[in-house]
């Protein structure tokens, strides 16, 4: 079905948490995603403004089950999730 990786970040702008969502097919995508955005910095460009800070508060992968099929993008859906059928897309 896939791997649901969820951000929580911090955007001085913002009040409150901001949530992101990002679907991958695989797990081991979903992990190094995770661990990218988790050690590389991440700037809110503002016009007029300085460059801020966004920090990652929490961050998870998780496995998709099958009542969420509406989280996989649509031209995903239709093939088979087998490791014959499975090419990294």
């Amino acid at each position: 079905m896939g791997w649901l990786l969820t951000l929580l970040l911090a955007v001085p702008q913002v009040d409150g948490a901001v949530q992101v969502e990002m679907w991958f097919s695989r797990e081991s995508y979903c992990t190094f995603a995770q661990a990218k955005f988790t050690e590389q910095p991440m700037y809110n460009l503002t016009e007029g403004a300085r460059r801020t800070a966004v920090t990652v508060t929490d961050s998870s992968c998780r496995e998709l089950g099958p009542e969420e099929a509406n989280r996989v993008p649509s031209h995903m859906r239709a093939r088979k999730s087998t490791p014959e059928a499975d090419t990294g897309f």
